[in-house]
């Protein structure tokens, strides 16, 4: 499974990615930010963008956000998609997409930093 980033964070992204070391999930080359490439989500454009960086069309992506508005933009790209506002909801879309197993559990508790979304 490939990983990458789609943010509409601004350039604090740098700041938040020193802290956490988020490279280490998201290379440069698979972190695709609004403030880069001067679009944002639900444009499609950005969601192109991030196909781009996999080197994947948009049908075999899966993009998940926890926006119903940035999926529909995404799904009329051709992606599919996965509206997630926790950790559960994630789990239960990674599971049904057949890219995890279905025995791990998560806790139900909200996702952090929810602007930042993951392309799978």
């Amino acid at each position: 499974m490939e990983l990458c980033l789609l943010s509409n964070y601004s350039c604090w992204y740098e700041l938040v990615d020193a802290q956490l070391d988020l490279q280490r999930f998201f290379p440069p080359h698979r972190t695709i930010l609004s403030y880069r490439i001067g679009v944002r989500k639900p444009e499609t454009q950005a969601f192109q963008a991030a196909c781009d960086a996999l080197g994947l069309p948009p049908a075999q992506c899966l993009f998940v956000d926890d926006r119903a508005s940035n999926c529909a933009a995404a799904r009329a790209l051709g992606m599919r998609t996965a509206v997630c506002r926790t950790a559960a909801d994630l789990r239960d879309a990674l599971v049904a997409a057949g890219l995890l197993p279905g025995t791990a559990a998560l806790s139900a508790a909200p996702a952090r930093g929810s602007d930042l979304t993951a392309v799978l």
